[in-house]
């Protein structure tokens, strides 16, 4: 962009998880000039702000949340307002304790998927529809244990989780998740007993999850934590799109918008821009406008559809595993009460953040599909409609299994605000117990894992097993995929993805065929994905050169899902 008085700008992007000094340079000035704003607004209204409190994704490392620490206390010098008063900033809470002492630092597939699952396509839907094929060669790492350097014994699983509730604090900045969970309870939505709610709060770049229920003391949440997979990765597919700047036109058009290098002065759409022009319009229309939005892509993107279906369709077979793993970890819990335990729970699911929009997508073109498509990837993630019966109440069978988007308004005026606003509501209005103990529960999600104990034995976990950042650490030397002879490479990702291709292909006709899947399961190799993530190699670079604990950890699932869509599905949307 050039500016006659100010010479050459440049546009700077994805500077939120960067660790380079010129970024960090950068993220303070864009703050600085953002507070300058905001205490002209409030100088405009008649305030002083006092305080100050930011959030964070509960994935972001210790490493950079104290350098984003340090950013917004730097910030208390800038303030153009002559006062006695020092803004205050709040410190995160992941930063104000020690964490876990414990220990010594120096010592030695699925069949059952779920309710009238033949309601939403027509055919058989009770196997996985994948061609059987010899895996023991399966591209997804070394089969045989290696000879192990040293003695390590990685726990595959603790005892009981001990959640040891305390009050969420006001005086501190809070994780995105948190704020979410105080906006929830604040804003009018239930969390009653015998009910668990998962919220995720879909951004950009990390969706944030947030676990609540009623324990004794009052409303809880049992568990925080993001992933890496949002609604970045459907604005990313636009460049693939080859009738999405006409999509983008039309919608301009309709609604009489201008877009500075799209329908205004000279073009500058291309693939490599597709993302950005898509994120530009969107922010221009109005709630009332979104499902003809929808409705258009529909119509000439049905490839964008596909993409929708794959990463909506995902999280929500992610979020069958967590229900299942955290009502698993309830009704272990010595923090539980009998109560609790003993009633199986209605499952509600919220969305929040812009990227929610992403689940608004197939409900504009058939609500009932859309609903049908999305209980079902939650029934074949909690493991199968025999799994489910065991696990959670319907909500009103047959017709309701699971409440999804439970608290979509017709306006959607939130959207997008959850977060500020559960920062700025105060946190004793309605309390919140949050865990003490700030590791997250996290599910391995995946089957054919094992683990090399220290004489050689080859351990094997069931994908509800938790996965940690040990695991993580040693991924590939003690912490191993090998799948037994003739068994599927991936059998919890080819069960998602069975039902994702069946619908897809049959609503949006998806050009990609089971062989195209086939050689995507065989060429998974999910170990090499990990080692190869850049979060994985910062957390390795931590603790090397900063003797930081290793603190990379992530769902398998949700790692093969973003493997997938990367090598294979973008390419695939591109058939003819």
């Amino acid at each position: 962009m050039g500016f006659n008085r100010v010479g050459r700008a440049e546009l700077v992007h994805n500077m939120k998880w960067s660790t380079q000094s010129i970024d960090k340079s950068y993220k303070t000035a864009y703050l600085s000039s953002l507070l300058l704003h905001v205490y002209a607004q409030l100088f405009i209204e008649g305030h002083e702000p006092h305080t100050l409190k930011w959030s964070y994704p509960s994935s972001m490392g210790k490493g950079l949340l104290s350098e984003y620490r340090a950013i917004w206390d730097s910030l208390k010098e800038i303030s153009p307002i002559e006062s006695k008063v020092t803004l205050k900033t709040y410190p995160p809470s992941d930063l104000s304790e020690i964490g876990d002492t414990s220990g010594s630092s120096f010592g030695e597939i699925e069949s059952n998927v779920g309710w009238n699952d033949d309601s939403l396509i027509n055919g058989e839907n009770n196997d996985t529809g994948w061609v059987e094929q010899e895996t023991a060669k399966s591209g997804w790492g070394d089969e045989t244990p290696k000879k192990n350097k040293k003695s390590i014994d990685i726990a595959t699983e603790t005892g009981p989780i001990r959640f040891d509730f305390k009050l969420l604090g006001n005086e501190e900045s809070l994780t995105e998740a948190c704020a979410v969970a105080n906006y929830l309870v604040n804003s009018g939505y239930s969390v009653n007993p015998g009910e668990l709610v998962l919220c995720f709060d879909i951004g950009g770049s990390t969706t944030d999850i947030t676990a609540l229920c009623q324990m004794d003391g009052g409303k809880a949440m049992i568990k925080q934590n993001s992933i890496r997979f949002a609604a970045q990765r459907v604005a990313q597919a636009t460049k693939f799109s080859p009738n999405f700047k006409s999509v983008l036109l039309k919608m301009c058009e309709k609604k009489n918008i201008s877009i500075q290098g799209l329908n205004k002065g000279d073009n500058k759409f291309s693939e490599n821009t597709a993302p950005y022009y898509f994120e530009q319009l969107v922010d221009r229309l109005d709630d009332s406008d979104f499902n003809t939005f929808y409705l258009l892509i529909a119509a000439e993107c049905k490839e964008m559809m596909s993409i929708n279906l794959y990463v909506t369709g995902l999280i929500m077979y992610y979020a069958g595993q967590l229900a299942f793993k955290l009502r698993s970890e309830i009704v272990k819990s010595e923090d539980a009460p009998p109560h609790v335990k003993a009633l199986a729970p209605k499952i509600n699911i919220a969305f929040a953040g812009k990227g929610a929009r992403i689940f608004d997508w197939f409900s504009a073109v058939n609500s009932k599909a859309a609903n049908d498509y999305y209980t079902q990837m939650f029934i074949r993630g909690i493991g199968g409609e025999n799994v489910a019966k065991q696990t959670i109440t319907p909500i009103n069978y047959p017709v309701q299994i699971i409440n999804i988007n439970s608290r979509k308004k017709d306006n959607n005026a939130d959207v997008k605000y959850e977060v500020s606003k559960g920062l700025a509501i105060p946190t004793h209005i309605t309390p919140i117990l949050v865990p003490k103990n700030k590791e997250a529960i996290e599910i391995l999600g995946e089957e054919n894992f094992c683990v090399i104990t220290a004489n050689g034995e080859m351990k094997y976990l069931n994908y509800g097993n938790s996965i940690t950042a040990e695991m993580m650490e040693h991924i590939g030397e003690y912490f191993i995929c090998a799948p037994k002879q003739g068994q599927q490479p991936c059998p919890k990702f080819m069960n998602f993805a069975d039902l994702f291709f069946k619908v897809s292909s049959a609503m949006f006709g998806l050009k990609m065929s089971p062989a195209d899947f086939m050689a995507g399961f065989q060429d998974m190799n999910i170990e090499s994905y990990i080692k190869q993530d850049p979060d994985f190699i910062e957390a390795q670079k931590r603790k090397k050169e900063e003797q930081k604990k290793f603190d990379y950890v992530a769902p398998i699932i949700i790692l093969e899902g973003m493997n997938f869509f990367e090598k294979h599905l973008l390419k695939g949307i591109q058939k003819v």
